[in-house]
């Protein structure tokens, strides 16, 4: 499964580098890096639907509920221990043993989900690099100026009626698009990091 092709990776990745097989190494390290976020969103997703089950059963709506019934819970606790209601400060303290693995799941789901933004940084980062390589753009700032140029080349042909002309501007700017895309995707995704 998923744990036996992250190790075959990691033995390609280092045999690579053994080799010094660059390509190869280029390979196998966005490899083990698309499985590495293979598996942290498998984990995450099977964390989040326990977490679901969790808050159906315990009849909690979302995470700042959660917090607020576990205060409310600490307390009638502590009231009830300051009362000596020994009846009242169990019950408090049987809903705060319910809702504890909750909290602990949320923080869980929490520290996985940065892992998992990193790791997806990683792999649309050397997409990215991948794709500017083949296509010979330096940055997001020359994609903009050769779409640009290609546009202009597109529209003068069109006015031109130059069809061979419009045939090459057109593929150009249809093997551009998905770096465009990319870009795009790289900039949403750091700015989700830079929220949380």
């Amino acid at each position: 499964g998923l744990l036996k092709e992250l190790e075959q990776e990691k033995q390609n990745l280092s045999q690579a580098r053994q080799q010094n097989k660059t390509t190869a190494e280029a390979n196998a390290q966005q490899r083990l890096t698309e499985l590495e976020l293979l598996q942290s969103l498998y984990e995450l997703e099977s964390l989040k639907s326990e977490l679901y089950s969790l808050l159906t059963s315990l009849e909690i709506a979302d995470e700042e509920e959660l917090d607020g019934e576990i205060a409310k819970e600490q307390e009638n606790l502590a009231t009830a221990r300051t009362r000596k209601k020994n009846q009242a400060a169990i019950k408090a303290q049987e809903r705060l043993d319910e809702l504890g693995p909750l909290r602990s799941l949320f923080d869980k789901i929490k520290n996985l989900s940065q892992p998992s933004l990193k790791l997806r940084l990683a792999a649309l980062k050397t997409r990215v690099e991948t794709l500017q390589s083949s296509l010979e753009i330096e940055d997001v700032n020359d994609l903009s100026h050769e779409l640009e140029q290609e546009k202009q080349k597109l529209s003068l042909a069109r006015q031109k009626n130059k069809s061979n002309a419009q045939a090459n501007a057109q593929k150009r700017l249809d093997e551009l698009e998905p770096l465009r895309i990319l870009y795009e995707e790289l900039d949403s995704l750091l700015k989700q990091m830079a929220a949380t």
